[in-house]
């Protein structure tokens, strides 16, 4: 649908210098005065899904303001932001609006700046179609969850790491509710390198699955069942340390491809379009997860992460957002197309799995000697 639209707009002078008067703005401010969410949760899932027409998500950043001052930020990943810059930057613009926000009205000059409206003709039978696309992503399921107790502090007074701990309670959640262990990608940060954005850690581990097989089956006592916790555990950081060390192959083909000019550049696409898909077909490739899971930097100015209600069509499961805070745990879901499993089912069992994991920590001999959360994204 959209490069249908494209196509005719290509052929309208008016049209393409507005769409280009679009492309190179910056950030873009939505005002959707009429609305007056409730609650943060309830503000993000406006700002993604309440009202797309008013929204350009080719610009970097889109500040949508509702009518009751609340506000939320859309960041467009283009843009090479990683998610922790996306937060320290979030967290900014609210603390610098807090403190503007007392100079309201001292402006004596009263400037008024010119404004003008931007036309982009489209046809209404296309209109149509893209809102049928549009609805066909939307989710009226709440998305936003908050798990009280489960704490940053919960875990470290236990000896285990917060990050590895959750995922492993979400890999026995899944296993109980649907008898496998899908495949989870863990989003990481590669800020030692310019323009790299994210990079994927395969955290389903052989011993994050025996962890998980033999608390689903209750097989083994305490002991054993700590033990192999903590192997589930220090494989998950020793996958996520490993992804961060090497520059992604896939990365380093598309920069070759970029560079390059003419026909070299055909060549080169061609030739990495090629290889892709011969590794797929002999099944040596790693494949795609199937849920991706980020964990951005906490900032308490920035209450939700994610894009509530929608969901994400190239995923098998879902992806989810979570946040480890001082007191609790902000899980916010995005279901695939095909997932039938309910976010509040999901969110009750993750709280399950994190009791029982809880059960086995022992204050008095930490599972592993790593702090905080390794700046997962």
């Amino acid at each position: 649908t959209q490069a249908e639209i494209f196509a005719l707009l290509t052929g309208n002078p008016a049209a393409m210098e507005a769409l280009s008067s679009l492309r190179h703005s910056f950030v873009t401010l939505c005002l959707d005065l009429e609305s007056r969410p409730s609650s943060p949760a309830a503000a993000a899932a406006l700002a993604h899904s309440g009202n797309f027409s008013n929204r350009w998500y080719s610009s970097a950043l889109q500040i949508v303001v509702f009518g009751n001052s609340k506000a939320c930020l859309i960041f467009n990943f283009n843009a090479c932001l990683a998610g922790n810059v996306q937060m320290r930057a979030a967290s900014e613009i609210w603390k610098r609006s807090v403190g503007a926000a007392g100079e309201a009205g001292s402006d004596a000059d009263g400037e008024v700046f010119a404004s003008r409206e931007i036309v982009i003709p489209v046809k209404r039978e296309l209109l149509d179609k893209v809102q049928k696309d549009v609805t066909s992503v939307f989710h009226d399921d709440p998305a936003t969850f908050e798990i009280p107790e489960f704490g940053t502090p919960f875990f470290l007074s236990r000896g285990v790491s917060p990050v590895p701990a959750f995922v492993a309670a979400l890999q026995l959640a899944l296993f109980r509710i649907t008898g496998r262990a899908p495949r989870i990608g863990q989003l990481l940060t590669m800020s030692r390198y310019r323009c790299m954005d994210l990079t994927t850690a395969f955290v389903t581990t052989p011993e994050m699955v025996n962890f998980v097989h033999s608390m689903a089956n209750s097989s083994g006592d305490k002991q054993q069942l700590r033990d192999l916790l903590r192997a589930a555990v220090d494989s998950h950081i020793a996958a996520c340390r490993e992804a961060r060390q090497c520059f992604p192959l896939f990365r380093l083909h598309s920069m070759m491809a970029d560079r390059a000019q003419g026909i070299r550049r055909f060549y080169l696409k061609s030739i990495i379009r090629g290889t892709n898909l011969l590794l797929r077909m002999l099944k040596l490739d790693r494949g795609p997860a199937d849920i991706l899971i980020s964990h951005p930097q906490v900032y308490d100015e920035v209450h939700v992460v994610g894009r509530p209600g929608v969901r994400v069509p190239y995923l098998k499961c879902f992806g989810l957002h979570y946040q480890i805070r001082e007191r609790s745990i902000v899980l916010t879901w995005m279901p695939a197309m095909d997932w039938q499993i309910s976010n509040a089912e999901m969110t009750k069992e993750v709280v399950r799995a994190l009791q029982d994991i809880a059960q086995l920590a022992n204050p008095e001999t930490p599972l592993d000697g790593t702090k905080g959360d390794l700046s997962l994204e």
